[in-house]
């Protein structure tokens, strides 16, 4: 996930194996219910990307971009799709400067913004922070999608439908021991055996689409007040699409 070369590989071979459980052919697209994106890491050091950027901004928000958007015509196809991102209450409350945020290594010291100051914690905040900003925003982009008239697909309006009806979501995870937790933070939580928000995000029928808002945040407490903030949304949406070359804008591929 350090590399989004390798992220897009590994869309690749989820469609692979989708399409040999489902007998199709390599044209064909195969149906994908529920995306989890789940992995992350906290860094107490700073590391960076194979493309050059923080590694925990790079695993924990631009790696579940990149694997949406590669695996959205698979979600168009399944049967009632879920996109569940993991957040966590340790959000940061306000998104700080973006292109500081995303300083892009292109020397061994050097970089082509002034990067944020590291911290461990501060980044694990931002990047949880960003993965709220993330599943709000990605919610707004499925909802108002419009068709592209040229489509090849045998039922286009029906997939547009599927597509303004998966449902994204994001939550805080529990307090869970796992490895990240440990050293972060020691031995403060719930063992992971007993953690089971992220299931009932994934298959609990109070929150499927029309009962809960598609780009809503659980179980923790507040979210960031720039979660609703429009223009911070569509900053960091752009940000996001021009650290990884990839776009939402056209997704006649869906269709």
């Amino acid at each position: 996930l350090n590399d989004l070369k390798e992220v897009e590989k590994f869309a690749e071979s989820v469609k692979a194996e989708l399409q040999s459980w489902e007998q199709l052919d390599a044209s064909s697209i195969p149906s994908l219910d529920i995306l989890i994106n789940n992995a992350g890491v906290f860094d107490p050091e700073p590391r960076f990307s194979a493309q050059g950027y923080d590694s925990t901004m790079a695993i924990n928000v631009l790696a579940p971009f990149v694997l949406t958007r590669k695996l959205l015509p698979c979600l168009v196809r399944g049967n009632e799709a879920r996109i569940i991102t993991t957040s966590s209450i340790s959000q940061s409350r306000l998104l700080p400067d973006v292109d500081k945020l995303f300083a892009k290594k292109v020397g061994k010291k050097d970089f082509d913004v002034e990067p944020l100051p590291y911290s461990g914690h501060s980044f694990y905040s931002h990047s949880k922070l960003g993965d709220l900003l993330f599943t709000k925003q990605l919610a707004n982009v499925l909802s108002n999608n419009q068709i592209d008239h040229n489509t090849s697909a045998d039922n286009p309006q029906k997939l547009l439908e599927n597509m303004r009806r998966i449902q994204c979501l994001t939550m805080d995870p529990g307090t869970v021991n796992t490895k990240m937790l440990l050293a972060g933070w020691g031995p403060c939580g719930i063992p992971v055996s007993k953690a089971n928000n992220t299931y009932k995000l994934a298959t609990g029928e109070e929150y499927a689409w029309g009962n809960v808002d598609s780009g809503s945040y659980h179980f923790g407490w507040g979210e960031s007040r720039d979660a609703n903030n429009k223009p911070k949304l569509i900053e960091f949406w752009s940000k996001l699409s021009s650290c990884t070359g990839h776009d939402y804008d056209d997704l006649s591929d869906c269709f």
